[in-house]
């Protein structure tokens, strides 16, 4: 996944996407979120790059950890965060009940 260029993803689009994505769309976040990490309870969309949204969740233990979940494919441009979060998000919850091989990683 190297040799992407993703100079577009700026610091504020990182705020605006994740803002919007906390304020809007929170129980997809957290949905995601459950899908990749067990005892999810909350969840905040810290951030993204061309090959990741990073989520900070909480489990039910009071255990903070930072997820990387990796997009299907590179972002090509900011309109792509919008289709890619929906299939992202589609992908992830259909598939919840089963073991999502490298879709997740947890820091």
């Amino acid at each position: 996944m190297t040799g992407v260029q993703a100079d577009w993803i700026t610091p504020e689009v990182e705020v605006a996407v994740c803002s919007h994505m906390n304020q809007d769309h929170a129980s997809e976040t957290l949905a995601m979120a459950q899908a990749v990490a067990d005892n999810v309870v909350r969840a905040e969309c810290t951030g993204l790059d061309a090959h990741s949204l990073r989520i900070s969740a909480q489990t039910a233990d009071d255990v903070n950890v930072t997820l990387r979940i990796a997009w299907l494919r590179p972002l090509v441009d900011r309109a792509d965060i919008r289709h890619q979060v929906v299939e992202l998000y589609h992908d992830l919850t259909k598939t919840s009940s089963q073991q999502t091989p490298n879709q997740g990683e947890v820091h």
